[in-house]
């Protein structure tokens, strides 16, 4: 019977991961998704093992995929549709669909299949019920569900957190050579992903117990859990240490650059926005508190392995929080242990309740252990879920933004258009683009559309955009964000200005905003610029 429902789950956490998983494509609206895909490409097309990028370092995720395209090729090839590397090539540059639509399916797998280890965690220690109620949990987590249906290397680190939290589980009963070696590789792959992966070798330290109270040979299989992660980081990314330079440059804008909206404010606050944002919405109230009532009932539970769920999410949300910036992507791994902890908590309290309740009452276990807790979890998950869904549904602002620029811009108008602006088609206008003056866009022979990778901001020099004859200028939220982010950090107010003249030279014709719970996207602006300045008044 547990199988079945086992069966159910993953279905139902895969189907909701791959509901439009297709959205916005051929359209690539996501930065953060074109660099493994470029990265995996560009090692087939030169027959190389070198990704030559370590920013996450998401090795892993791009080895990944470079083994999809090249079976879509070897397949392709076979059938006759690529006669030749090239033709294959020639696909992706006309319509890129196939190359992210798999690595997205390949994300929402790993996202479905999760739920197993957590499954298994939570049956390990309670039994089948508690494995079932965390499993739920993750299956429908709102956070979880967004992020495996993009192509990010999160959902896969998470995946490999829960998979050593299960062999330390094992380690801290049996503590053999085997549970050593196999966590410090997975500990290794999961830093080869990406880099906070690191910290799950906390797990196994807390697993081992403490050094100094066991015998010397017991320190021995520390050292082997180093070296098994040494291991499963060459593996994972062999060439992360030759180009650790490379690797280290490319650290920087990940790690410790300002990105707009996303800096951090100090250590408790950022602590406090983990808690208060991607923590406490995959719970609700509710849950949130039967949460926080189990995590203290594990610091004493006599059960071998109960500390690790309560040492490791403390530790990883810790160091998160020493960093300059805060995204929320970045607190995933810690998501499912709060639904361990949940079960923990919901546990104790039946607990109690079986202790001073009727014999009657407390007979009902499956109630008590299952359908009760499922509930609780239900009443905010699922009204939870069908707003990400209904939002997911609704049509991008960028798709919005572009068939009104279709509609009512005339054909070879001249455009210039920021990063997150909607994708066109190159041939319809002429397009421009900035640093600090207005220069022609470059345009990929190759490519069917024009992707702007641009910061209108960064234009000093508005009296260009006459020069040439710019007729449009088409705004993502970038001046919001800036307008957020300026009072706490050192991003150049001369971005703020040169947007505000632009709105202030320029006619506003068209705005678009994403609505809650309806669609996503940035908000767009578009402007008609009159053909020569406006002359200055005294």
């Amino acid at each position: 019977m547990t199988r079945g429902w086992i069966l159910i789950l993953l279905g139902v956490a895969l189907g909701l991961r791959c509901y439009r998983i297709h959205y916005g494509l051929p359209a690539l609206y996501d930065p953060d998704e074109v660099i493994p895909v470029t990265s995996a490409g560009s090692m087939l097309a030169h027959l190389s093992l070198n990704p030559h990028w370590f920013g996450h370092p998401a090795s892993t995720l791009i080895y990944l995929l470079c083994l999809i395209y090249g079976l879509g090729y070897g397949v392709g090839h076979w059938l006759g549709y690529f006669p030749d590397p090239a033709y294959f090539r020639a696909w992706y540059d006309w319509d890129p669909s196939f190359f992210y639509l798999s690595g997205r399916l390949l994300c929402a797998c790993i996202g479905a299949v999760s739920i197993l280890p957590l499954y298994f965690i939570g049956k390990k220690l309670w039994g089948k019920s508690a494995g079932l109620i965390a499993a739920f949990g993750l299956a429908l987590c709102p956070e979880h569900l967004s992020l495996s249906r993009e192509l990010r290397c999160d959902v896969l680190l998470t995946l490999l957190i829960l998979a050593i939290a299960v062999v330390c589980i094992q380690l801290a009963t049996l503590r053999r050579w085997q549970e050593y070696a196999l966590a410090g590789f997975l500990a290794g792959l999961a830093t080869a992903t990406k880099y906070p992966g690191i910290i799950a070798m906390v797990m196994i330290f807390v697993a081992h117990g403490n050094p100094f109270r066991q015998q010397a040979r017991s320190g021995m299989k520390l050292g082997i859990a180093g070296l098994s992660c040494l291991i499963g980081i060459f593996v994972g990314s062999p060439f992360l240490l030759p180009e650790f330079r490379s690797a280290w440059a490319e650290l920087g804008p990940e790690g410790w650059s300002p990105h707009l909206g996303m800096v951090g404010a100090g250590w408790s606050s950022n602590l406090w926005w983990y808690l208060s944002g991607s923590v406490e919405r995959s719970l609700g109230g509710l849950g949130s508190l039967i949460a926080l009532f189990g995590g203290l009932s594990l610091f004493r539970s006599p059960i071998a392995g109960t500390k690790i769920l309560v040492i490791f999410p403390l530790v990883f949300l810790g160091a998160l929080s020493l960093l300059p910036l805060h995204w929320e992507r970045w607190a995933l791994p810690v998501l499912p242990f709060g639904y361990l902890w949940f079960c923990a908590g919901w546990l104790a309290v039946e607990a109690r309740v079986r202790k001073q309740a009727s014999e009657k009452w407390a007979g009902r276990s499956w109630a008590w252990s299952v359908f009760l807790p499922v509930i609780v979890l239900s009443l905010w998950l699922i009204p939870s879920q069908w707003r990400l869904l209904q939002q997911r549904s609704g049509e991008d602002t960028r798709a919005q933004a572009a068939r009104w620029i279709l509609q009512n811009i005339p054909v070879g108008s001249r455009l210039l258009m920021e990063w997150y602006a909607p994708e066109l088609p190159k041939d319809i206008f002429r397009y421009y683009a900035n640093e600090l003056t207005v220069i022609p866009a470059c345009l990929d022979p190759r490519k069917r559309n024009y992707r702007p990778t641009n910061i209108v901001g960064r234009l000093e020099d508005i009296s260009s955009l006459f020069r040439l004859g710019v007729e449009y200028v088409v705004l993502s939220d970038l001046w919001d964000r800036q307008r957020e982010t300026a009072s706490s950090t050192d991003f150049s107010q001369n971005s703020i200005s040169s947007y505000q003249q632009i709105d202030r030279i320029g006619t506003k014709v068209y705005e678009v905003r994403a609505v809650p719970g309806r669609n996503q996207g940035p908000s767009i602006r578009i402007y008609h610029l009159p053909s020569s300045p406006p002359l200055a008044k005294n």
